[in-house]
């Protein structure tokens, strides 16, 4: 009888290996998939999409002010960020106009938010997980 509960135990603990690495080699192969279809947006890409969702972009960033309409007045480049610089059509926000910047995820991912103050474009706040070295003034 000990030897038959032994084998039972053994037939068990074999029965659960194989169910973990089954469903290892499905999130294995889940997450490769998930990789190699993330998409890297380039600048036209994440200036397009800018284009299209400023307001929501603005209503995420200032939802204190969700009536607020954005409008963009042009891009600039740097080594790390696309900048947005942008326009509220009120001004309830707090300042003339912002600089929102982005890193090329897909969609783009908004990481700092810089204000113009005093003729100088000074970093307001940044996105949980962005990038620790953003510089704290822009052009």
């Amino acid at each position: 009888m000990d030897n038959l509960l032994w084998a039972a135990g053994v037939v068990g603990a074999i029965a659960v290996v194989i169910a973990v690495a089954r469903l290892r080699s499905r999130g294995n192969s889940r997450n490769t998939t998930t990789q190699a279809s993330t998409a890297y947006f380039g600048p036209a890409e994440i200036e397009a999409y800018v284009r299209q969702h400023a307001t929501e972009i603005g209503k995420e960033t200032f939802p204190d002010n969700p009536d607020v309409k954005w409008i963009v007045h042009g891009f600039t480049h740097t080594h790390q960020l696309i900048l947005a610089e942008v326009e509220p059509d009120s001004a309830e926000v707090g300042y003339p106009r912002f600089k929102f910047g982005f890193v090329g995820a897909a969609p783009p991912k908004h990481v700092a938010t810089y204000c113009l103050e005093s003729g100088t474009y000074t970093l307001l706040c940044t996105a949980q997980g962005a990038p620790r070295d953003l510089p704290r003034r822009v052009d």
